[in-house]
């Protein structure tokens, strides 16, 4: 058994978790891939529930690294971080339609790591900073290139491409899959999104359409919203002069999920150390009381209590006999000082 001192140090570490707790953890980053000197798309798109797309602003959004600030929208001039000066954007045009991509030109292998999307929201108490909403995780990985920038507008480049599924920003069961392929060259690319290998119409897409990256390059982007029951037989086929054969990415069905869908799993860890904390606390509250209450004396003559020692009397014509005392030797004086 823990001593009280041990158990009060167990129920503050569990406490301290749960004050700690960080839904962000929860969250499944996206993983990108790119070459060095390319350009990367970071992808982001802000929840259908959020109140900055029904505002007639653009949303304040912000980048961030483990070190600090990669790139944070602003009204009159964005910001962007050191190391990152002149490499990155957050397009005005798309950020009006909840498309919070960050586009990250001129890639190094110190660009490498874990980017993070936020929402800053205004509080009613305007003294106070704005509130960091999560929106998406993205693990970017920089290969090295093959080919040097200088040559990438004489040769042709194989393009980069991925898919990703977010929630839908028009359907509340629904989800939004994109496919993206970016960093190829010449420009003309040919993308479509498919079920069971048969090409989905244009009028159920929504197309970024070809855009230049700052290496050089292109890169493209469609997405459709999907039933999160009906899943099944989706994929993305690229094809491009440069590639041999089409590319053909598959989606598997499964969604990762945003901070909030996490809801589940984050409360289900707060409930157990919740519980996990009150048993805790009963067993100590039960070990003080029962170190407080008063012992009880065993009954005398009962086990663990030793009798004191009983002289034996000595027996006279069968009949027990009582020891001679001090008080019986003063009678016994008394008595013949009388008789003198």
């Amino acid at each position: 058994m823990l001593a009280d001192k041990d158990l009060e140090m167990f129920l503050l570490l569990c406490l301290l978790l749960l004050v700690t707790a960080d839904p962000v953890s929860a969250q499944t980053p996206i993983n990108i891939t790119v070459s060095v000197g390319s350009t990367a798309v970071l992808p982001c798109d802000l929840s259908r529930e959020s109140s900055a797309l029904s505002s007639s602003e653009s949303p304040h959004v912000q980048w961030r690294i483990s070190s600090g600030v990669v790139f944070e929208t602003h009204p009159e001039k964005p910001h962007q971080g050191e190391g990152y000066e002149g490499r990155v954007d957050v397009p005005e045009d798309q950020l009006r339609n909840g498309d919070c991509c960050l586009f990250l030109n001129n890639v190094t292998t110190e660009d490498e790591g874990e980017y993070e999307c936020y929402l800053l929201e205004n509080q009613t108490d305007s003294s106070l900073p704005s509130k960091r909403v999560f929106q998406q995780r993205v693990n970017l990985v920089v290969k090295k290139s093959e080919i040097n920038s200088s040559a990438r507008r004489d040769s042709s480049t194989v393009p980069d491409v991925y898919v990703f599924v977010k929630k839908s920003q028009t359907e509340s069961s629904g989800l939004n899959l994109t496919c993206l392929a970016t960093g190829f060259y010449p420009k003309d690319l040919k993308m479509r999104l498919r079920r069971f290998t048969t090409s989905l119409p244009d009028h159920l897409l929504t197309s970024s359409g070809v855009r230049p990256n700052g290496d050089g390059t292109y890169q493209l982007r469609k997405s459709v919203d999907v039933q999160e029951e009906d899943t099944a037989g989706y994929d993305c086929s690229v094809e491009h002069s440069a590639l041999q054969d089409p590319v053909i990415k598959p989606w598997d069905g499964t969604y990762s999920g945003s901070s909030g869908d996490n809801r589940w799993i984050i409360g289900g860890v707060v409930v157990g150390l919740l519980l996990l904390v009150s048993i805790v606390i009963g067993i100590i509250v039960c070990k003080r009381r029962k170190s407080k209450s008063p012992s009880q004396s065993p009954p005398a003559g009962g086990e663990g209590t030793p009798l004191s020692p009983v002289p034996p009397q000595p027996v006279v014509n069968g009949s027990c006999v009582r020891n001679k005392t001090d008080e019986d030797t003063e009678m016994v004086e008394e008595d013949q000082q009388e008789e003198e």
